[in-house]
């Protein structure tokens, strides 16, 4: 095949970017949705209105860690540069299924914010959460003509950031499934952990 029939069997990088962006803005958008108080219910006083948003702390929280959640993947990619104009299949694959499973954390969320006292809820966002993460991580693998080797293991970095608080959170479910989504908090941690891959980096580095 031809070159031009290569570079026309391929995506151009430029039209998957876009289409990235704007599914995480949607997603970041639809996640804010499920923070609603009941419509038809019907609250006496301040109190009860009061009693009615501090129910939904689970949702705010849920919420939250999911918003950061998402930043912190986009962040990831965002952080891969290419001198490739098109992408190839191999890498298509692996970011369709990585924006697929974008479009399920909302639903994840929704479920945990609303049951996050059972742990089977708890393991389903964070299956979300690890199945993202390795998606992730082999687009980031497939990705062609990378511009540095040092942005590629900051956005590893974060993934797994992402995947090992997704495990923790699994193993506080089997104790404690109240409690069990405050191991995305370690998320936070991102920052410190990239400096001290930054640190190795330079003291392996030659010269």
């Amino acid at each position: 095949m031809s070159d031009s029939g290569q570079a026309r069997s391929r995506i151009p990088r430029q039209r998957a970017d876009a289409l990235t962006d704007g599914l995480f803005a949607i997603v970041m958008t639809i996640l804010v949705l499920d923070l609603h108080l009941p419509a038809h219910e019907r609250y006496r006083n301040a109190k009860d209105l009061l009693g009615a948003i501090d129910g939904l702390e689970p949702q705010l929280i849920a919420y939250a860690i999911s918003f950061f959640v998402v930043a912190s993947f986009w962040t990831a990619h965002v952080s891969l540069r290419s001198k490739a104009e098109f992408l190839p299949s191999s890498h298509v694959r692996w970011w369709m299924l990585y924006l697929f499973m974008m479009t399920l954390l909302p639903v994840a969320t929704g479920i945990v914010g609303h049951f996050s006292h059972y742990a089977p809820a708890v393991w389903l966002y964070a299956g979300v959460m690890l199945i993202a993460s390795f998606t992730a991580w082999r687009m980031a693998a497939t990705y062609p003509e990378r511009e540095t080797a040092e942005d590629t293991e900051t956005g590893f970095v974060k993934l797994a950031m992402v995947g090992l608080a997704a495990v923790v959170s699994c193993g506080i479910s089997l104790v404690s499934s109240e409690y069990a989504m405050l191991a995305y908090i370690l998320i936070a941690f991102t920052p410190f952990a990239m400096r001290l891959v930054r640190h190795r980096q330079a003291r392996t580095s030659p010269g």
